[in-house]
């Protein structure tokens, strides 16, 4: 009788031995999480305020639904391919921080795959050459004036279009103070946003977040409480929109390097 007993123990811990193992993330199917209209991980509002986000797991013909969540809001769940899912980025507000996407591959047998996906949402778009070339600055003393070296990469814009924005150089260049100011020209009612990256390309501070700036010859930016204990060369990524004198929409984009002393 003990001997049966036994047995039936030794099955039972088997069966349920297995029964756990089938919800590992290994039997159930790896599973991937892609941005595929944004740059490194970094997320902003573009003309439709929303993230895509696109998922795609293993083993599809025993798939049940994916589960798409970000950060503490509601989830939503897909049934059916394609498995992507649209966030409104307005629901971010100006939390201009690291969020976290978590997505959750659910299968028929009750096995699942989870993975995290952290993006920054930010003010300001990034382009892959705002994350190149850290290096190098244009020289101006502190009052303006040109003082060394002229790099030519900094303080223009992307694409080559007749303007009537200008915006830089900063000086002092290179900063010994715990303020750098930098001169905004424009014609147009504009909107600004401005932030600073490290030299690893990671976004270092906000300046300006959508500020409206009503035209005029001069308003002078200012990039305060620089931290004069973490000396390195900074990157200033600008984007400005307005509508010009055509009615018509201009976006400029540009960036330019600061060396804190």
């Amino acid at each position: 009788m003990k001997r049966m007993l036994l047995i039936i123990l030794g099955l039972c811990i088997t069966a349920l031995f297995l029964s756990c193992e089938i919800n590992t993330a290994e039997d159930a199917g790896d599973l991937s999480i892609s941005l595929p209209n944004f740059t490194n991980n970094y997320v902003w509002i573009q003309d439709n305020n929303m993230l895509l986000i696109q998922a795609e797991a293993e083993n599809l013909t025993k798939l049940d639904y994916i589960k798409f969540q970000i950060d503490n809001f509601e989830s939503y769940s897909i049934h059916l391919e394609p498995y992507n899912y649209e966030f409104d980025l307005n629901e971010l507000g100006d939390s201009y921080n690291l969020h976290t996407i978590k997505v959750i591959a659910v299968y028929q047998d009750d096995s699942s795959t989870e993975k995290q996906k952290d993006f920054y949402f930010s003010p300001c778009p990034i382009e892959q050459s705002d994350l190149e070339n850290i290096n190098g600055i244009t020289g101006r003393d502190a009052e303006n004036n040109p003082d060394g070296n002229v790099d030519e990469n900094d303080w223009s814009y992307s694409i080559n279009i007749p303007t009537d924005v200008s915006f830089g150089p900063a000086y002092p260049n290179p900063c010994v103070t715990s303020t750098c100011t930098i001169k905004l020209t424009n014609q147009f009612q504009l909107t600004a946003s401005i932030i600073v990256l490290n030299n690893k390309g990671e976004i270092f501070q906000i300046i300006k977040a959508q500020k409206t700036y009503y035209p005029d010859d001069a308003h002078y930016i200012t990039w305060e409480n620089i931290p004069q204990n973490e000396k390195d060369i900074y990157r200033i990524v600008y984007d400005f929109q307005y509508i010009d004198e055509n009615n018509q929409a201009k976006t400029l984009h540009g960036h330019g390097d600061i060396e804190i002393q």
